[in-house]
């Protein structure tokens, strides 16, 4: 075995990954330390684990185990809570069982910033030994392994009808989390019941200086908690803002919104979740990628307003000056999904009501809907009341479905189109594409896509990619789209058209399309 080429392993080892037939024999030995690097390099370069298992991961990558630490790229943490945490006593053990695990693991990880600094006393000094990067991913969830659970195993508890779905876990002061300078990659994801509060998961991030990728899930309170939504959105905002002058070599910000589906009724009134007038979430976004030089920015259902583009003369945050001086300067990929409300409660989409028929929805008693609108909304996380998800679908604004707004509100849809293009051709030097979504999970094809997208740079996935005949470009000028879904109606404001001209230059192409 020790003759054998590592080629010759590297092809045994793609064999061994091949689905069986029939049932897998017993495992291959250790036979010789060539065959033992080429298997470690593949079987740990992603490990998975929960956090009762820290201590086996531990073993694994200490003493003799070191040098794994330079093979390892990524750490799925599943950090199993030993309650549901539906009431103030459970929540309060999930929390310091949550602030236990991470940590546990960041003082594990904390050494190996002497291998991320090359600090090795003599040891080997390969380069792969000397910078390990790992992307680290966690969350909390649920323990569907009844034989190897963390926490209780019972498939019929109800979180959404329980208190733990407005519950959120924090990081409590009396844990001591040390800073770790080897993860390079953070994904945080969110689970009903079990979500992190936003200013939480930038903290968090904080403790990773060295960090060049933060991708946050937070879960957003129902839409009738008013105080909540607004006091989430603003604890992510200024825990964004927070963290400009913290993470230095930051490139890349995804940031996602689970459970922000728009209400579908729209007459529904929502609630305004701006503070003197001014975004907090978006205005921090903004801060940021100016502090952070952002290269990749991606936005998913978080509700966008003009603020993202452009300093708001209310707002304190940046200079009037900004709005001479590019805010992205080194931004090269933007993505936007955004469905049609505005952080200010405002709809940026209208319609006639009576084109489209709205559906009776689930049956309950007025009284019923009335008493449930009045004693639930804002309810105190603390209480242990539990919550009606069918009564809740009406102060929720999920009944009745009612999707009569089609197209595009020229008196809010509009503006920030405008913001957007004017940031594109000002602020965004370094741009290579940008794609915004709006409105396409809708019931009908009403929502719009528009790609702005440098020379070189095909447009990303546009609609209809695979229809019998694609869209004809030329990726070698630049080009802007926009695409209006078959069921809306929408035509591009001449000053919009005019800046999209601007930037794309003589020999560049601005059009329209109908998809699908």
């Amino acid at each position: 075995m020790e003759k054998l080429s590592t080629e010759v392993f590297s092809i045994i080892l793609a064999h061994l990954l091949a689905q069986p037939t029939q049932e897998r024999p017993s495992a291959y030995a250790t036979v010789a330390r060539s065959w033992q690097h080429v298997v470690e390099a593949f079987s740990f370069a992603s490990i998975t684990i929960k956090s009762k298992e820290l201590d086996s991961f531990a073993r694994i990558f200490s003493g003799a185990g070191t040098h794994r630490r330079c093979l390892l790229r990524q750490i799925n943490y599943n950090i199993g809570l030993p309650t549901h945490g539906d009431s103030r006593e459970d929540h309060a053990t999930n929390e310091r069982a949550f602030g236990s695990a991470v940590q546990s693991l960041f003082h594990f990880l904390e050494p190996w910033n002497k291998d991320h600094d090359g600090d090795h006393n003599g040891q080997d000094q390969s380069i792969a030994w000397r910078h390990p990067n790992v992307q680290l991913h966690f969350w909390l969830s649920h323990d569907v392994d009844t034989q190897n659970a963390d926490g209780p195993v019972d498939h019929d508890f109800d979180v959404c009808n329980s208190s733990a779905a407005r519950r959120y876990h924090t990081l409590l002061p009396e844990f001591n989390v040390p800073k770790v300078r080897c993860i390079t990659s953070l994904g945080v994801g969110a689970t009903l019941g079990r979500a992190l509060y936003p200013a939480t998961i930038c903290q968090i991030a904080s403790l990773v200086p060295s960090l060049q990728s933060l991708d946050l899930t937070y879960w957003d309170p129902a839409v009738k908690r008013h105080a909540m939504r607004k006091d989430h959105r603003a604890a992510l905002g200024n825990s964004l803002r927070a963290l400009g002058n913290k993470l230095p070599k930051l490139e890349t910000l995804c940031i996602r919104r689970q459970d922000g589906v728009d209400p579908s009724n729209h007459s529904f009134v929502c609630s305004d979740l701006q503070e003197g007038g001014v975004d907090p979430l978006c205005d921090a976004i903004r801060h940021l990628a100016a502090n952070c030089h952002l290269k990749e920015l991606q936005l998913e259902n978080i509700m966008i307003s003009s603020d993202l583009f452009r300093h708001s003369p209310s707002g304190t945050s940046l200079p009037d000056a900004d709005q001479e001086f590019p805010t992205f300067l080194n931004l090269r990929r933007l993505d936007i999904k955004s469905g049609i409300l505005a952080p200010s409660g405002k709809w940026y989409y209208t319609g006639d009501p009576n084109s489209v028929e709205a559906s009776n929805g689930d049956h309950i008693a007025d009284d019923e809907e009335d008493d449930d609108a009045q004693s639930d909304v804002d309810s105190s996380d603390d209480s242990g009341a539990e919550d009606n998800s069918t009564r809740d679908r009406f102060v929720n604004g999920e009944r009745p479905h009612h999707e009569w707004r089609t197209r595009p509100d020229p008196d809010t849809f509009n503006p920030l189109i405008q913001h957007l293009t004017e940031a594109v051709l000002k602020k965004m030097p370094s741009l290579q594409w940008a794609r915004l979504e709006f409105g396409c999970g809708l019931d009908e094809f009403v929502g719009m896509i528009i790609q702005c997208c440098e020379a070189g740079q095909p447009f990303v996935s546009p609609p209809g990619k695979r229809r019998k005949r694609p869209w004809v470009e030329d990726v070698t000028v630049r080009r802007c789209k926009a695409w209006v879904g078959r069921g809306s109606e929408w035509e591009v404001p001449s000053d919009v058209m005019a800046t999209w001209r601007e930037w794309s230059g003589a020999s560049g192409v601005v059009e329209t399309g109908v998809w699908p």
